[in-house]
């Protein structure tokens, strides 16, 4: 089974990362929410310095032996489709198509280092069908498992996992078998094409700065009117949206929102799918907004 799948640790105690730090929320015992800064941008952190950094936010206050639900920012995961060629039967050739991939769209554009040195890859691999892949930077990952073992902290057995993929099995039966998702989330917008209840596209917007809800909505149907007006086999499939940034106001918002007089209609989700509803809290730090999200899907 994928270190991704979801899993449920019990409620209370949440950690978020992200390209700004970690932050730690402890909801059950009252003890509110600390954040911490790496000590240089995140893509230079070594394992070490990702340890002694959730020590300092832990402080005397150390969750040990408690379960924790722990949640990364989405700007630090690179996802991709893979194709697996036709005859592919093992393990390993799916990790070579999928490295392959990958290096292609985020690796060394000089070819000198083969796959993706510095980033963890699991995938849902699949033989026959196309299949989402996912990279983390590694000494990230290998830093917070470090410290959770020697802390004696339960990550579940999710681990590090994305919000994304916690979020896509509580979307999928709200959905058709066939549709766009718009997912806002605290640093972007992702666009997603399910068919058959798998991803077979995923699109990252990046909005402006302090960009509103209404504003990221209507950049993404845009970007499906495009695709609309492309006339590929996407044309006319029903497209929903779900808000996971408490800090984005969407209480003036229908339950649709339409562009081009009507030629896209997204219709929100969240409700139809159980998930938490984000209240007005919104932490400023993007870490605790994780944390946050972490708590609520816990």
């Amino acid at each position: 089974m994928s270190r991704w799948l979801p899993d449920r640790p019990a409620r209370g105690l949440a950690l978020g990362i992200a390209a700004d730090g970690c932050a730690l929320r402890d909801d059950a015992r009252g003890g509110g929410a600390r954040h911490q800064a790496w000590p240089k941008p995140w893509a230079r952190l070594s394992a070490t310095e990702v340890v002694a950094t959730l020590d300092a936010l832990a402080g005397a206050g150390a969750p040990r032996g408690r379960a924790c639900r722990l949640a990364l920012a989405e700007d630090l995961v690179r996802y991709w489709i893979v194709e697996p060629p036709a005859g592919t039967r093992s393990l390993a050739e799916l990790r070579a198509v999928a490295l392959a991939r990958g290096a292609r769209l985020f690796g060394d554009a000089s070819g000198k280092d083969a796959g993706l040195p510095g980033w963890r890859v699991e995938a849902a691999w699949d033989a026959a069908r196309p299949f989402l892949a996912s990279a983390v930077p590694a000494a990230i990952a290998d830093g917070v498992e470090a410290w959770a073992r020697r802390e004696r902290v339960d990550l579940g057995a999710a681990g590090l996992a994305t919000p994304l993929l916690h979020l896509l099995p509580r979307l999928r039966p709200a959905a058709s078998d066939a549709a766009w998702l718009c997912v806002t989330w605290p640093e972007c917008t992702q666009l997603i094409l399910l068919r058959q209840r798998r991803v077979a596209v995923l699109r990252v917007l990046r909005p402006g700065p302090a960009a509103p809800l209404a504003s990221r909505l209507a950049d993404a149907a845009e970007e499906l009117r495009r695709e609309q007006l492309r006339g590929g086999p996407t044309d006319g499939l029903p497209a929903f949206w779900v808000n996971r940034d408490a800090s984005l106001e969407s209480k003036d918002l229908g339950p649709t929102l339409s562009v081009d007089g009507g030629a896209v209609t997204l219709t929100r989700l969240g409700a139809l799918a159980g998930l938490p509803s984000l209240d007005d809290e919104a932490p400023a730090s993007l870490a605790m907004r994780y944390a946050r999200l972490a708590a609520l899907e816990g």
